[in-house]
């Protein structure tokens, strides 16, 4: 994707260690929104569209340190922190105090990242989560063999983004002109490893996130 227009984006941000940020909506769920009960009866349906969509996250160097100071610096300031504190605020604040609607020239590959297969057993161990694995006569409703268990459970995750999955919302421009020179817009490209997180706009919950080191480039 190559792009010149109005996103939501946000340059040398301080929270992100000096890294980028840009949101590109996927679009309202395919919900009608005049349908909603609890609408303001004006038809728009603003607030309450489900808008999801892809932060994508550039630290401000192509070096291990920055990538590293990006993901510390979002996860102290976001719900994606397992500790609570009292500086914490979702994704979806984060949009609204980093980002603003401005003019960039955007590029972003398209890309295809597999996880998985992976056992997730030790994960959800950790999590408290053992009494299936032990012979208890847990699925007793399921059998009549009381040794039967879970031995472990696998996890995989595909993600592919192109243009027909990643499209922005579009946007109507009226171009000025004026007798000087327009300030050209800011350039951002991602074409080093950055972060992408897919969530839901309006609760800021993340549904997918990813540290991409080395993108399988779709030509």
């Amino acid at each position: 994707m190559q792009a010149t227009r109005k996103f939501d984006v946000g340059m040398n941000i301080r929270a992100l260690g000096g890294g980028h940020a840009v949101f590109l909506e996927y679009g309202d769920g395919g919900a009608d929104s005049s349908n909603h009960s609890g609408g303001d009866g004006d038809g728009d349906g603003d607030d309450d569209k489900d808008i999801f969509g892809a932060l994508f996250l550039l630290p401000a160097q192509n070096t291990r340190k920055s990538m590293q100071s990006l993901i510390s610096n979002l996860s102290s300031t976001s719900k994606l922190s397992s500790t609570k504190s009292s500086s914490s605020f979702p994704l979806h604040k984060f949009i609204e105090n980093e980002l603003s609607n401005d003019k960039v020239d955007l590029t972003l590959p398209r890309f295809r990242i597999n996880y998985g297969v992976t056992s997730i057993k030790p994960n959800l161990v950790d999590l408290g989560i053992k009494a299936p694995f032990g012979n208890n006569g847990m699925f007793h409703e399921m059998s009549d063999d009381p040794l039967l268990h879970l031995d472990d459970v696998y996890h995989t995750a595909v993600m592919e983004v192109m243009e027909e999955g990643t499209v922005a919302a579009a946007a109507t421009v009226a171009v000025m002109k004026t007798r000087s020179m327009p300030i050209p817009p800011e350039k951002l490209v991602f074409d080093r490893p950055f972060v992408v997180i897919i969530l839901h706009k309006r609760t800021g919950t993340p549904l997918f996130i990813g540290k991409i080191n080395d993108p399988d480039f779709i030509f």
